[in-house]
Formats: structure tokens, sequence, C-alpha cells
């Protein structure tokens, strides 16, 4: 084999493989979403994508999904959660469908679900406040599992220390 060869054969492999591969990009998301109509029209006027995390069952939650989902941008479900004593809040400051640590699984799944329901759309789910919650590596795993189950992806907000899960 002639080395123009050899070298056309390795320059197609190399083609091949990166062509496997998405390119990065940056995602902006942007939470919280949902209780009041006029930020989400303030940032429907951006002419970059956004990703909205959309608060479940808030006035304007259907809304604000309906809305990116026709610009073409993605929603996810800004789900609540459990939130640190330290941090200031309680779990009922989360939000109606919060996410405590001392309720039976069964109900954290179908909250979780209740909540992915309540907005279309939704291609994943990141977490509200959150903290106490996502420190429990039992619990979180549960509904990390649920989601994989689903083909939704799951962005942490990043509330509180990095926990290792197993899914």
């Amino acid at each position: 084999v002639k080395s123009e060869d050899k070298a056309q054969n390795s320059s197609k492999k190399k083609e091949a493989a990166v062509k496997n591969y998405p390119k990065p990009k940056i995602v902006i998301i942007v939470d919280d979403l949902g209780l009041n109509k006029n930020p989400i029209d303030q940032l429907l006027k951006i002419q970059a994508p956004i990703t909205f995390a959309v608060l479940p069952n808030l006035p304007y939650s259907t809304y604000a999904a309906e809305k990116a989902d026709k610009k073409g941008w993605d929603v996810i479900l800004h789900m609540p959660m459990e939130p640190k004593e330290s941090s200031g809040y309680i779990g009922t400051d989360a939000g109606e469908e919060v996410l405590l640590v001392g309720l039976p699984k069964d109900t954290i799944l179908t909250k979780l679900n209740d909540s992915l329901n309540s907005v279309p759309h939704v291609k994943g789910v990141n977490n509200h406040m959150g903290s106490k919650f996502m420190e429990n590596s039992e619990l979180t795993e549960l509904i990390l599992k649920d989601l994989k189950k689903k083909g939704m992806l799951f962005v942490d907000s990043k509330t509180s220390s990095p926990v290792s899960y197993t899914i």
C-alpha cells in the first residue's frame, strides 16, 4: 500500500470519527419562569436560543413553555425540591409540588410526574432550590432513573456539594 493511500485512509477514519460527535455548545438556562408574564415576554425578544426552566402549576407555566417551544427553544421543568434549612428557606417555600426528603418514594415519583405533565414540551428537569433533596443520593437516584427511562435529561443547579449517583 502506498504511503499516499495510507494517509487518505487515515484521514477518512479521522473525519468519520469527528462526524459522530456532536459539536460542543453553550446553553443558557433561565429558570424560575411561570409566575409572571412580563419576564417571559422580555426573554422572548432575545434573538439567541434560550432554554426555559419552567416551574410547575403557576399562572404562566404553560404560556412560557408554549412560547419557548414555538420559537424552537428547549423547555425543562424547574422542579421544586427541598432546600437546606440553613438556606433560610423551608421545604414549602420551594413550591406547591416540592419534593421533600421525608415523603414516600411513590409520592415523590407521583409529584415529579404530575409536575412533568403540567408543563408542555418538557425535555428534562433541573432542580429549584433542592440542596437538601439533592444531597440524598437514594432519592436523587430515584428521580434520575425515572427521568432516564423517559429519555429526559437532568441539569443540576448545583445548590449543594456534589454527591455520587449510580443510575
